[in-house]
């Protein structure tokens, strides 16, 4: 009754301090209303023997004669339908857990029956559980009213504050050890706020200790029911409505919130300009999308299926043609003609020489008969000619020229570094160079020829402009967190648009908010049946941020926290069970943990075939030409029985039982947080003695690999998503790794889809002087510089999201002592010099060793 429920909803008697306790409209006393109330909700009684009594809270208080632990174990139970694996449920005032689809008499850890006290604790954990998914069920249901909402967060708030006062705060695992299995635990500990408070005790130190209070959703509403627009003026206005919802031009949608037939909106979109219809894909696109990418490809698919409108508005943004000045280009490119580079030997150094490129070894062969090798002889230093000089600039080499000397100690011959011949050969070779550059500036025949060549295949890329969607809140999302109203900010739903619509890197600053973007966008692709179960990899130390903020965001999800003592040796198999068998929106994962999971051996024994193939065909075409030394061959034998040792040791791995492969585990999509922990990745290069460049991979970015691999087969290349602050830290190396982990049809578009030609194209070392360890000068080759800065930006941030920090305008920072940095010096200490003028003659000595000493 509607008088009653006024008088609840303003008293204090009955709801401890919920209120202020007002003064009642009538004579009647509050438990005499209380009495009426549960008079007028009193059911009819049952045929049923057993009697039923409906409190003020809608909970049935069923009298039974006690159950013996023997009949409660013999007797069948119906586990309700709203359970899943692991869930904690009553039946008959016992408590149960549903174990492999049984339900099953739980007990504690011993296997002995609960302690009353803990009997009580759980029951009345099941209680908020279910109380909590009846007022989420509620708040997005649209039938439901302001006052059901409100009466039942009332009841919810009751249990939760009677639960507090006996037994302490839910998120408290240690107390509720029983029931952090039950998947929906996370759900129900989000409904508290975890504040973070500062004591200063009597000594002046100062400890901060996490304190919980009651969440938003005990005290107000926290989600709206989610619904689609049902009218739109225009087609142009539905078709951003329909994509903004559902991801795609959904004609039937279109016409029914415009009134129209699907036909009459397929013709209204195309006419307006705003769409168009991609042969590709046999889709409609919104014009942001349609006119982006490859635009060089699309006008030549367009072009063929007689598409007149799409041909001109792709020719409109097709990329102005770039002039021989905006090129950076160097002997070593592999996208040079090798004709070019044959006109200018044959003009500029008087001699002629076949040079040919090979795509499938990607390296340069110089073919020069014994006539011309004695022409070509204006930069031969020692044992190096100028044709060997050449083929090795072509391929990225470091020239080093080595003479054989007598060892007494070794009674042999060892090859030594003449220091000052290399040092020659490398001024030779960058005074090649400049003549090679120097002579196609000059040529204008020549120039345009490099300016053609360049322009298809790198200058035909637009980025695409990501639409922001209209709505505030995404669906299933909450509104209010920790108090506050929670919306995403402009950049953040931009970044979302983009991991729906395809493979992203996040490459955003801190404070930037990758950790509400990652959630939302997993929770996205399980609403539009892009993903049917996601994983998020954390660092360790964010493990706890993300686990407490992801069910306070999506309150109805299904999230999975996996800590590092779930994925010990002793649980493993039975929480990675958990996640195969289980139906998760998100499983939220440390990466220590996430690289405890083991891979398939016969998809690691694949990949390490392919990796073997793809070294002895780098071998091969590294040394074309070459009279290779002993060293040398049996450094690269040594690689390649390292890989067969590895393959080897996989078979032993069969002799494993029960594990539970990543494969098994029914991921389809991956989100990587602090993604450059996985930097070193293999990679084949003819590239050597380069500072800086590491081609060795960590067995942790070699598993990442495999799991990538194994995701992108399932989805067709969909779903891999990586978040980091610094995606270059060190070298220039990591960016062409990070697009190669997120995005490799990228790298194959601008046809750099091997190192050496990302190398090639985009990067210029420079040999100087350096100081090394021991405080002396040394000639240094290492990677100085980007090149050709338009073409790589496109292809960064055609798969990345860049947000800088001069981005975040409107976030606030905390104060910086002095407005700015500062640089503060210390004097080195007499001790600090002693131990450095000892590691310089440590290093000195190491030095001198021969190679097995070292």
């Amino acid at each position: 009754p509607e008088n009653v429920w006024g008088i609840l909803s303003n008293t204090g008697k009955m709801y401890g301090k919920l209120n202020t306790p007002t003064v009642l409209p009538d004579d009647k006393t509050l438990d005499e209303h209380i009495a009426e109330a549960e008079a007028a909700i009193q059911p009819e009684k049952a045929e049923d023997p057993v009697s039923q009594n409906v409190n003020l809270f809608g909970e049935v208080q069923v009298q039974t004669e006690p159950v013996s632990e023997e009949e409660a174990e013999d007797e069948p139970v119906r586990i309700p339908y709203y359970c899943r694996e692991y869930s904690i449920f009553t039946c008959r005032g016992r408590i149960y857990q549903v174990i492999d689809g049984c339900a099953v008499l739980m007990k504690d850890r011993k296997g002995n029956p609960f302690s009353d006290k803990e009997a009580e604790k759980i029951r009345s954990f099941v209680a908020i559980k279910e109380k909590l998914n009846d007022l989420i069920g509620r708040q997005l249901n649209p039938r439901a009213t302001d006052s059901e909402v409100e009466f039942c967060r009332i009841q919810l708030k009751l249990l939760y504050q009677t639960h507090v006062s006996k037994f302490g705060v839910l998120s408290n695992k240690i107390t509720h050890k029983n029931c952090v299995e039950d998947p929906e635990y996370l759900k129900v500990a989000a409904i508290e706020t975890c504040l973070k408070v500062t004591e200063t005790n009597k000594a002046g130190i100062k400890t901060t200790k996490k304190v919980y209070d009651p969440g938003d959703i005990l005290t107000k509403r926290t989600q709206w029911p989610w619904k689609e627009p049902d009218h739109a003026d225009n087609v142009v206005e539905a078709g951003l409505i329909s994509h903004a919802y559902r991801n795609l031009i959904d004609l039937g949608y279109i016409a029914r919130i415009t009134g129209k037939t699907e036909e009459q909106a397929r013709a209204e979109l195309l006419a307006s300009g705003e769409y168009f219809y991609n042969p590709a894909t046999m889709e409609i696109e919104l014009k942001s999308r349609y006119l982006s990418g490859n635009i060089k490809a699309k006008l030549a698919v367009a072009e063929s299926h007689g598409l007149a409108a799409n041909t001109e508005a792709l020719k409109e943004v097709l990329p102005k043609p770039l002039n021989i000045e905006d090129i950076d280009f160097a002997l070593g490119a592999f996208w040079l003609p090798a004709e070019i580079i044959q006109k200018w030997v044959r003009k500029d150094l008087a001699a002629e020489v076949e040079i040919k490129y090979d795509e499938e070894q990607d390296c340069w062969e110089v073919i020069a008969d014994y006539r011309n090798r004695e022409l070509l002889n204006q930069y031969n230093v020692e044992n190096l000619d100028t044709v060997s000089l050449l083929e090795q600039i072509l391929n990225l080499k470091d020239p080093v020229i080595k003479n054989r000397v007598w060892n007494p100690e070794r009674r042999d011959y060892v090859e030594v570094v003449n220091k000052e011949a290399t040092l020659t050969a490398r001024q030779y070779k960058n005074e090649m160079m400049n003549r090679f550059h120097d002579f196609v500036m000059d040529d204008s025949e020549l120039s345009q020829d490099v300016e053609h060549v360049y322009n298809v295949l790198f200058n035909n890329h637009v980025l695409q402009n990501y639409d922001i969607p209209k709505f505030e809140v995404y669906p299933g999302a909450a509104s209010m967190i920790d108090g506050k109203e929670f919306k995403l900010r402009d950049h953040q739903k931009r970044a979302v648009t983009r991991c729906i619509q395809g493979n992203t890197l996040l490459a955003h600053a801190v404070g930037a908010g990758k950790t509400a973007i990652m959630i939302t966008a997993a929770m996205e692709l399980i609403r539009l049946k892009l993903a049917t179960k996601t994983m998020i990899v954390v660092q360790n130390a964010t493990l706890q941020q993300f686990a407490e903020f992801a069910p306070k965001l999506y309150p109805t999800a299904d999230i999975l926290i996996a800590t590092k003592n779930d994925l010990v040796k002793e649980k493993r198999k039975r929480f990675l069970g958990r996640i195969a068998t289980g139906k998760w929106d998100i499983i939220i994962i440390a990466q220590s943990s996430f690289n405890m999971i083991e891979d398939n051996p016969d998809i690691v024994r694949s990949k390490y075939i392919e990796e073997l193939e793809q070294m002895e065909k780098t071998i091969a075409a590294r040394n074309v030409g070459r009279r290779l030394t002993r060293r040398q061959r049996k450094n690269e034998e040594k690689s390649k029985r390292s890989l067969l040792h590895k393959i080897e040791k996989l078979e032993d791995r069969h002799a494993l039982e029960d594990i539970v492969y990543f494969d098994q585990l029914g991921i389809d999509a991956l989100f990587v947080d602090e993604a450059h922990n996985y930097k070193r990745n293999f990679f084949v290069t003819k590239m050597n003695r380069v500072k800086g460049l590491d081609n060795g991979a960590s067995q942790k970015a070699f598993s990442l690999n495999l799991k990538i691999d194994q995701i992108r087969e399932k989805t067709n290349g969909r779903n891999i998503y990586f978040a980091t602050g610094t995606p270059v830290t060190n070298t220039l190396a990591e960016l062409w790794n990070m697009v190669r982990y997120v995005s490799p049809e990228t790298l194959d578009e601008f046809n750099v889809d091997t190192f050496d030609r990302f190398a090639s194209t985009f990067t210029q070392t420079e040999t100087a002087l350096e100081i090394d360890a021991a405080g002396r000068f040394k000639m240094v080759t290492r990677f100085s510089k980007y090149t050709n800065i338009m073409e790589l930006s496109k292809m960064f941030r055609s798969c990345a999201d860049v947000i800088l920090s001069e981005d975040l305008k409107d976030i606030p920072r905390p104060p910086i002592k002095g407005g700015h940095p500062e640089q503060i010096n210390i004097p080195r200490s007499a001790t600090v010099t002693d131990f450095m003028k000892y590691i310089c003659d440590t290093y000195r000595w190491y030095e001198q060793l021969s190679s097995d000493k070292k």
